[in-house]
């Protein structure tokens, strides 16, 4: 088997004798030239070394016989196509040597696991401690990787960074926020958050000091939370809580101007390619980048092979031109530009109830001033704490 090998990679030929085959053979033996599968007869051939086959030619006259290669088989004759083509080869050879030196770093990084934390957030953090595709597996701790990411995300119960290949996955365990408890040892009061007059008053803890009936402004005390204890004469201090259903007034304005400024994509985009190679910009056209007129989408890909990701990143930008007009906006439309913006501040107060309400609006310099007018019903119970010395 050694020897088949070895014959493979010097290469051999088979060749056919025409002439005295015996004479032949003999000349060999005596010039001490190794053939085999030597074969006589009426088609006499025989196999040898494709390197010492030229010593067969002076074997050949003296026994007046003529040779002709049949067979070549090995490794020379298997690659002498690269003789004719030495660049191609000369590819090859860098190819491997480039492919041996990027198999030696990383060449992405998969996120397993993220839910609330947004995938940008997680890609600048790696950046930031350093893992990043293009890194040496060898300086890569995976150990001190976790550790680092951890301290700038303490929004991660758990974290694992593993290497599989020149792939790394990173596997997060997101932490499960605690809910604030209110503070009920914290001595307090209610208060007015808004003038009104009090419908009803619900207490929870403390003591009544408005009326059901009285007129309250923003800031004035409702419920105490100092309680008066008769059977022992004491007075104790307690985080007062309770409800104030109070009738309110409130109004809202908005001014919403009769001109509007509309972008718009004129001309035809401008394209960029450029490819992302371990993290490094390479250009790929000569279109210098165009000024801020002009708005960017840009589409990455990343190239896969077999489903593993390659370091490459392929990335297409078009610019488009932006021009701003200045158009006029109509009294309907601003209309209904001021009632959304009143329904967004109306949105905004919690546990309110409109009773009735009455909107009005007028043109006025260039704009449209809208003004709700709304009669509620709400719960202005305000905490406030207060400290005993």
């Amino acid at each position: 088997m050694l020897v088949q090998v070895l014959r493979w990679l010097q290469g051999a030929v088979g060749f056919h004798i025409y002439g005295s085959a015996e004479r032949f053979f003999n000349q060999c033996a005596r010039q001490g030239i190794i053939l085999w599968d030597m074969k006589s007869g009426e088609e006499p051939s025989a196999w040898i070394m494709a390197s010492r086959y030229k010593k067969l030619l002076s074997c050949a006259a003296r026994s007046r016989c003529r040779l002709h290669i049949e067979q070549r088989k090995g490794l020379p004759f298997r690659t002498a196509w690269l003789k004719k083509r030495k660049g191609l080869a000369l590819g090859v050879v860098l190819f491997m040597v480039i492919l041996i030196g990027l198999s030696q770093h990383v060449w992405s990084i998969k996120t397993i696991g993220n839910e609330e934390i947004p995938a940008a957030k997680l890609e600048e953090v790696y950046q930031k401690v350093g893992l990043v595709p293009g890194i040496s597996k060898k300086d890569l701790d995976p150990q001190a990787m976790q550790r680092a990411i951890m301290q700038e995300l303490p929004e991660i119960a758990w974290i694992s960074v593993n290497t599989k290949g020149c792939s790394v996955s990173v596997e997060v365990a997101e932490a499960v926020g605690k809910p604030e408890m209110e503070n009920q040892e914290t001595p307090c009061n209610i208060k007015a958050a808004f003038s009104g007059q009090i419908l009803r008053i619900e207490v929870y803890e403390g003591t009544a000091v408005a009326k059901v009936g009285e007129a309250v402004v923003e800031g004035q005390l409702l419920i105490s939370g100092m309680v008066e204890d008769t059977n022992k004469n004491v007075t104790l201090i307690k985080h007062a809580s309770g409800r104030v259903v109070a009738s309110t007034t409130r109004r809202f304005e908005v001014s919403v101007p009769l001109q509007k400024e509309v972008t718009y994509t004129v001309g035809e985009p401008v394209m960029r390619k450029s490819m992302d190679l371990f993290g490094v910009r390479i250009p790929l056209s000569l279109t210098p980048q165009p000024d801020e007129s002009y708005r960017k989408e840009a589409v990455r890909t990343k190239l896969e092979v077999n489903g593993n990701a390659l370091p490459i990143t392929w990335l297409e930008e078009s610019w488009l031109k932006q021009e701003v007009r200045a158009e006029e906006r109509s009294e309907t439309e601003a209309l209904k530009v001021a009632r959304d913006e009143a329904e967004k501040k109306k949105k905004e107060l919690q546990d309110l109830k409109v009773i009735e309400q009455q909107e009005s609006y007028r043109i006025e310099a260039g704009a449209l001033l809208y003004r709700l007018d709304m009669k509620c019903e709400e719960n202005i119970a305000l905490e406030s704490a207060f400290y005993v010395e």
